[in-house]
């Protein structure tokens, strides 16, 4: 099988359920609310401004708290295809497109491209993927970007090219989104797991390699800040002045892992077999995730940033003490399902490449606790990102992959669907 056919039997389902549910968005003229407010209050003026301002637009200041790329590149594709919002919210499902294209495409190299391609439906059926595929919205090119750079890191052979394209995505997943940089996080873990396993000169010229492969993101990066005299645009530091460490991401983040967890543990191989003796094991994980949820405040609360998304609203539902006892829960299932995949991965001889995917999923969680808002939407297609690939590294070559991974993921995905739909038709 060849590259391109395995990346498309490991992408088509993906991609044509998102075109389907995009397409039900955009033919009924629907909005996302919260998509829709970032759209025509700031992303929109964004590309307005530069296109008035083409070819010498302003960087030092604009209507968006994030980096500028993918405004500057909305404004390149307007001035082909039409700048008018409703052609500009087409093209934005490309964006959608690739991202679940590089998500499939990398899990078709983990494990059977049909399991690969169940194991990616639920991350294409997410309200946060289809409502940015649908709206002039930066997170699916940013995700896009970021997962391809992340695949390239978690390639076994890590060729100059693979690098080169390592270090091009990665730099526009931050000029796109300037807290990207925390990609730097397991790209570099990524190094210093060879040089713990093997110091030779090869390995030592192969850290180098991945180091380097930051340097053009940090660049950017001190660029933009020294433009705009702070990490974020002139207009937006009022707004977004630190409050200090948001210290909820890490039970908020363990939470959304604990609802859906379940729709990926079904698919473990063996699992009895697999945790048998590992009990103790489970319940510390499991303490520790309700810590994270209870030693904060944790009850939802808009003026505070806990609010938008599903999970808010299931955590308002029983608060004790201004502390949600279903997200403590949730973090503490979520922590055993985390080590439930963590004892599944050591068994298929995948920690090397996994601790890399963890690192990912770590770093960009500690990159929100610096973020007052916990949207749901940013939490996510993270979430279900890692869900897919780590199932993918578990099921390998196995026989059963495809059964496997077409029982929890398929129902995640129509829950997703039929929950968007309901959302469409009662709004």
């Amino acid at each position: 099988m060849t590259a391109f056919q395995l990346l498309v039997r490991s992408a088509w389902a993906p991609v044509l359920i998102l075109l389907i549910l995009v397409a039900g968005i955009l033919l009924g003229d629907h909005l996302v609310a919260s998509h829709a407010y970032d759209q025509n209050l700031f992303h929109i003026q964004a590309v307005r401004q530069f296109e008035m301002q083409w070819p010498a637009p302003d960087l030092s200041d604009y209507s968006t708290a994030t980096g500028p790329l993918y405004h500057l590149v909305m404004v390149g594709l307007g001035a082909v295809f039409g700048n008018d919002l409703q052609t500009l919210r087409v093209l934005s499902v490309f964006f959608g497109i690739a991202l679940i294209v590089v998500v499939s495409g990398a899990a078709g190299r983990l494990t059977h491209p049909r399991a690969a391609a169940f194991l990616t439906m639920p991350l294409a059926a997410s309200i946060y993927v289809i409502a940015s595929a649908s709206h002039v919205h930066t997170d699916d090119f940013a995700w896009m970007a970021a997962s391809l750079c992340l695949a390239c890191v978690l390639a076994s052979n890590r060729s100059p090219r693979i690098l080169l394209v390592a270090a091009i995505s990665m730099l526009v997943a931050v000029a796109t989104r300037q807290n990207f940089i925390w990609l730097a996080g397991p790209v570099l873990f990524a190094g210093l797991l060879d040089l713990g396993r093997e110091r030779s000169s090869h390995t030592f010229k192969g850290c180098l390699a991945l180091a380097a492969v930051t340097l053009p993101s940090l660049a950017i990066l001190v660029t933009l800040v020294s433009l705009w005299g702070g990490l974020v645009p002139p207009h937006f530091q009022v707004f977004h002045v630190s409050s200090g460490i948001n210290w909820i991401v890490p039970g908020y983040a363990l939470g959304l892992f604990g609802l859906y967890a379940p729709f990926f543990l079904v698919v473990l191989p063996e699992p009895w077999s697999l945790l048998r003796g590992k009990v103790m094991i489970l319940v510390v994980a499991a303490l520790a995730g309700i810590l994270f949820g209870l030693i904060p405040v944790s009850a939802p609360d808009i003026p505070s940033g806990r609010t938008g998304g599903p999970l808010w609203t299931v955590s308002g539902l029983w608060v004790v003490g201004d502390r949600s006892i279903p997200l403590a829960l949730l973090a503490g299932f979520g922590a055993a399902s985390l080590a439930c995949f963590g004892i599944a991965i050591a068994s298929a001889g995948e920690g090397r490449r996994w601790a890399i995917l963890l690192c990912a999923l770590a770093a960009s969680t500690v990159a929100q606790m610096a973020n007052a808002q916990s949207f749901q939407r940013y939490f996510d297609t993270p979430t279900l990102l890692f869900l897919c690939w780590t199932l993918a590294m578990i099921l390998g070559d196995r026989k059963d992959a495809v059964g496997r991974s077409s029982t929890g993921p398929a129902v995640l995905t129509v829950l997703f669907s039929v929950l968007l739909v309901i959302r469409m038709v009662g709004f």
